[in-house]
């Protein structure tokens, strides 16, 4: 089922404050895109004037943030902190073209498999045991002493 909420009608701590207590056990599947979800965001910190807000009520816009975005507490509270600097929210991390440098190229690719089928048969030589012969571990005593 899809609800779409309106965050308009949300217009008073009291009524925000009734619809966290009230929505404790459902689950809300955040939004995909990550700058929908900064701009959700900002426009709650927004709404509710964060900055202006005292203790209470901020945990309570931070716990419907939690519920709302998916984000945790700790990335919410650093969101605030950057949009409470003036930042403009959006996602900072920008994968790199190519994560991993190529180590090896195709042509050693080739040699190492050549030189893994070479010494193949030497890999099917059976293991020696730590044990000896027998392959017990049970140390022997002597009941004569």
């Amino acid at each position: 089922m899809v609800i779409d909420m309106n965050l308009l009608k949300l217009r008073t701590m009291a009524q925000l404050r009734q619809f966290v207590q009230g929505t404790q056990a459902v689950q809300f599947a955040p939004l995909a895109d990550a700058d929908t979800r900064y701009r959700h965001v900002a426009r709650v910190i927004a709404h509710f004037d964060y900055a202006r807000l005292g203790r209470a009520d901020r945990s309570v816009v931070l716990r419907y943030l939690e519920r709302t975005s998916g984000y945790s507490s700790a990335q919410l509270k650093r969101l605030v902190a950057r949009a409470l600097g003036g930042e403009v929210l959006c996602q900072r991390y920008v994968r790199p073209a190519q994560a991993y440098a190529q180590r090896f190229t195709d042509e050693d690719i080739v040699a190492l498999a050549q030189v893994d089928r070479a010494f193949a048969p030497s890999r099917a030589r059976p293991r020696p045991t730590c044990c000896g012969a027998s392959g017990t571990n049970t140390p022997t005593h002597d009941s004569s002493a």
